[in-house]
């Protein structure tokens, strides 16, 4: 898949994107945008959505919230949430992805994680700061992402989805594919 560029947001009346966002089979799509000249208008989409500022300062308004990113930082903006990004000297790599690439609905991880994000009431966006060690990782593991989805090609030889053959948070590229196979699980149920 080729990286796409932002700018132009095609909406209903009511502001919902029109656009597809890569495929029924491979449901994400990468952008990558010089906001210097350009800006994302005021839109939503029942896709997750997360917005990376790759150079300068970005400016984005979520429902009523306006957020700056510096430079490495980054944004999580839920299904539904109403977004757009401000004209401002600054690269922008962000990658739209439907809820079911993360998981299927009918998945155990769907009901405790995802569907509750997918809810009314749940936050509409989280920011990502490279001073926080978690979210440092995060924030890299989302650079990994959107390099390989912009190279879907290589995603498609190696079938290893959008992570590519390094694992997020290590330097090497083997990590991954040396990775030792996870021990035989049980079969008890989680509590809860």
């Amino acid at each position: 898949m080729a990286v796409q560029v932002c700018n132009n947001v095609v909406a209903s009346s009511e502001g919902r994107e029109l656009a597809q966002h890569g495929s029924p089979m491979f449901p994400i799509a990468c952008y990558a945008e010089d906001m210097t000249a350009d800006s994302v208008a005021w839109h939503w989409h029942e896709e997750f959505e997360y917005i990376l500022s790759e150079k300068g300062i970005l400016y984005v308004d979520v429902n009523k919230t306006r957020v700056r990113l510096n430079q490495g930082e980054g944004i999580f903006v839920n299904s539904g949430a109403l977004h757009a990004v401000e004209q401002s000297p600054a690269l922008l790599h962000s990658s739209v992805f439907h809820p079911r690439l993360v998981g299927g609905m009918d998945t155990i991880f769907w009901q405790k994680l995802i569907k509750p994000m997918t809810q009314p009431g749940a936050p509409a966006f989280f920011l990502l700061n490279e001073a926080v060690p978690w979210q440092k990782e995060v924030l890299a593991c989302l650079r990994d992402a959107w390099r390989e989805v912009a190279d879907e090609p290589l995603i498609m030889r190696t079938g290893r989805g959008i992570i590519s053959r390094r694992r997020c948070g290590s330097s090497a590229p083997s990590a991954w594919a040396a990775r030792p196979k996870s021990p035989s699980r049980s079969r008890s149920r989680p509590s809860g």
